[in-house]
């Protein structure tokens, strides 16, 4: 009796175990439709456009340093229309996630660009 309910157990664990196996090939987890429902939301067409890692415009503004907010935001869009430019002060938080089409600006207390803006 208790040969047979230990072996029930173990078939038991072995079903379980072979479900999950078939759950993960079955939903395998990609990146890329998630990444293109993204910027679908934020109307960019062509990631290219917006990418520099794929031969797009560039992703850094390191001649914004010591301008105004506004100056750099005109000199970012100038050169890559349709980023999200957001203003951040110099020591917040932010999120970590990576979104292709905003550039975070981080500006002192006096609204000075402080580090270099950069994509993401």
């Amino acid at each position: 009796m208790r040969v047979s309910a230990s072996l029930a157990i173990f078939i038991a664990v072995l079903a379980v175990l072979s479900a999950v196996g078939e759950g993960r090939k079955r939903y395998k987890h990609t990146t890329k439709p998630a990444i293109l429902e993204t910027e679908r939301s934020f109307g960019v067409q062509d990631a290219s456009v917006k990418n520099p890692s794929m031969g797009g415009s560039k992703d850094s503004w390191e001649e914004c340093i010591g301008l105004s907010f506004e100056e750099a935001k005109a000199i970012i869009l100038n050169e890559s229309p349709g980023l999200n430019v957001v203003k951040v002060p110099q020591n917040a938080m932010v999120t970590m996630d990576y979104v292709i089409t905003r550039v975070r600006v981080f500006v002192d207390d006096n609204g000075m660009v402080a580090r270099t803006p950069r994509t993401g």
